[in-house]
């Protein structure tokens, strides 16, 4: 170099070391996106709908007044976790079910004794039983990104690039 200074060259240097310094572990912006997905995915088993916005299809227990889709002993709402990383994170579930509400999909009996199943009946004070061979599950998802999310996301970035190791500054 000529050794030309440029005024304000050590602050802008300065500055661009804090961002790269930042951005080699941005855990606690991965951090903080992770939290608001899962309180963006729990939200969506209130709505009952899809990232996208629409309408879960309704489940017979809910058809039937027993409570509300995806939401009975509410385990798989309050399974909704978060790990981030450095460089992500990952939101999701690890209840065994969650896959088929997700996408949907049919289970098949694996006996001949079929599937069994209790309700209540709307209206009904005692439970009854229902007993099939398959069940089609219709596809019902709540993990995802909106539009929304998206905007969120990003502005979660920007505070933590502008505002040190806490995104939430």
């Amino acid at each position: 170099m000529s050794g030309i200074r440029i005024a304000g060259f050590e602050k802008t240097v300065a500055e661009l070391s804090g961002i790269s310094g930042r951005l080699e572990n941005a855990q606690p912006m991965w951090d903080e996106v992770g939290g608001y997905l899962v309180v963006k995915t729990q939200n969506r088993f209130d709505t009952g709908t899809s990232p996208e916005g629409a309408k879960w299809p309704a489940s017979l227990r809910a058809l039937n007044g027993a409570g509300k889709t995806l939401i009975d002993s509410a385990r798989l709402y309050q399974s909704i976790t978060h790990n981030a990383s450095a460089t992500g994170v990952e939101v999701g579930t690890n209840v065994e079910y969650a896959a088929i509400h997700q996408f949907g999909g049919t289970i098949h009996a694996k006996t001949s004794k079929g599937l069994n199943w209790s309700y209540s009946a709307k209206g009904a004070n005692q439970k009854s039983w229902a007993r099939k061979m398959s069940v089609t599950i219709p596809a019902r998802p709540f993990l995802g990104i909106d539009d929304e999310d998206q905007i969120e996301i990003l502005a979660i970035a920007e505070r933590y690039i502008a505002g040190g190791s806490d995104a939430r500054q």
